[in-house]
C-alpha cells in the first residue's frame, strides 16, 4: 500500500520537495505497528495539505468576502426581479458582474501577494 502512495505523490510532488517525500516514506517503512503507521500517515497529509490549505485561506480577506456577498446577493435579486430596493430590477445582473469581476480582481490580487514564507 504505501508503494502505490509513494509512487502516487512522487509525482504530484514538485522535483524539489521529492527527496523530503523520499525520506518520509523511508521513515514510515521503519514503522511496524499498524496503528501507529495509520497515525504517522495522518500526520504526514496533515502536514503536506497545510501548505495548500495557508495558500487557499489567504485568498480569503474581508474585501473578498464583501464583493462575494455582493455577488451572490445582487445574482439572487436579479433572480427574483426583486424591485423594493429603488433599484430596477435590470440593474441587478450588471452589479453582480461587478462584484463578481472584483472578486476574481482581488483574488488574483491576494494569490500574487508575497507572503513571510516567501521572503528573501
Amino acid at each position: 500500500m504505501t508503494r502505490v502512495l509513494h509512487r502516487i505523490s512522487r509525482n504530484a510532488c514538485p522535483a524539489a520537495d521529492r527527496p523530503w517525500l523520499d525520506a518520509l516514506f523511508a521513515e514510515i517503512d521503519a514503522i511496524e505497528s499498524g496503528r501507529a503507521r495509520l497515525l504517522w500517515l495522518l500526520g504526514a497529509f496533515g502536514l503536506v495539505t497545510s501548505r495548500y490549505v495557508r495558500r487557499i485561506l489567504m485568498i480569503v480577506t474581508p474585501s473578498w468576502l464583501a464583493c462575494f456577498v455582493a455577488a451572490l446577493g445582487f445574482s439572487w435579486l436579479g433572480i427574483i426581479e426583486y424591485e423594493a430596493l429603488a433599484i430596477e430590477d435590470d440593474w441587478y445582473p450588471a452589479l453582480a458582474t461587478s462584484s463578481f469581476a472584483a472578486l476574481l480582481g482581488i483574488s488574483i490580487l491576494n494569490l500574487r501577494r508575497r507572503t513571510p514564507d516567501t521572503w528573501p
